[in-house]
């Protein structure tokens, strides 16, 4: 077991700075406008859309329903570059959307969070009083 461990306590930080070395060359330049959009979508859309089916198709409770929309709160990951390079489907755009999303995370994310506070003592008592009547 301890010889392992060392390798695999590694493992995440090697990966991430692996990942940041295949993206030292991204830069922001002629996919703005999709890039953009793609970054809009995944910021605001996908929190919304996770909230909205969470809430109003799933019923889940309320810790679940706050997990689940700030989890998709967080920028884009790098799994969708690595499928974009692999197919050769628009890699710098991808890139350009996980750069800028990363970007606008520490402005955004704290809004999220902000805007969970404020509602989830309402969404939760609403959901624990439909549970019981």
């Amino acid at each position: 077991d301890r010889v392992l461990a060392l390798p695999a306590a590694a493992a995440a930080p090697v990966g991430l700075f692996a990942v940041g070395l295949s993206l030292t060359g991204v830069r922001l330049a002629g996919d703005l406008p999709q890039a953009g959009l793609g970054t809009l979508l995944k910021l605001l859309m996908m929190p919304v859309t996770v909230f909205m089916v969470g809430r109003f198709v799933f019923d889940l409770p309320a810790l679940w329903l706050g997990v689940a929309t700030l989890f998709a709160a967080l920028p884009t990951g790098i799994m969708p570059y690595t499928f974009a390079l692999q197919e050769n489907l628009a890699p710098r755009r991808v890139a350009s959307i996980i750069l800028l999303s990363v970007c606008c995370h520490p402005l955004r994310f704290p809004l999220h969070c902000g805007f969970w506070v404020l509602v989830r003592d309402k969404i939760g008592a609403k959901l624990h009083l439909h549970r019981l009547g």
